[in-house]
């Protein structure tokens, strides 16, 4: 058994993938646990991953859809990720497959 916090692992939220920081090292699939300030938004979409965001708690607005805790968003390849926070919120993210190189920033 072990125990770590999140901030020795990964980087930016990211602990499981393709890199040596991860905690687990996998090329097949990323994990990540960010907490966002309200009014955050960098839209951007990806060339080679899926992105599937669980809204752990707040409100953000995702293709102007209001999206709550519960919700599940699936950004496929190609999709423009515009979520923007409502409220300050926290979100887990997993792409697939991992390989974080492929981001667009718009």
């Amino acid at each position: 058994m072990k125990f770590l916090k999140l901030n020795d692992v990964g980087s930016r939220g990211w602990f499981i993938g393709d890199y040596p920081e991860a905690l687990i090292q996998t090329d097949q699939f990323e994990v990540c646990y960010d907490e966002v300030e309200k009014l955050s938004c960098e839209p951007h979409y990806h060339t080679k991953c899926r992105e599937i965001i669980l809204i752990n708690e707040g409100i953000v607005m995702a293709g102007n859809r209001e999206c709550r805790k519960g919700d599940i968003i699936i950004f496929e390849k190609g999709d423009i990720n515009d979520i923007i926070g409502i409220t300050d919120y926290k979100i887990v993210v997993v792409k697939v497959p991992a390989g974080g190189d492929d981001k667009i920033v718009l």
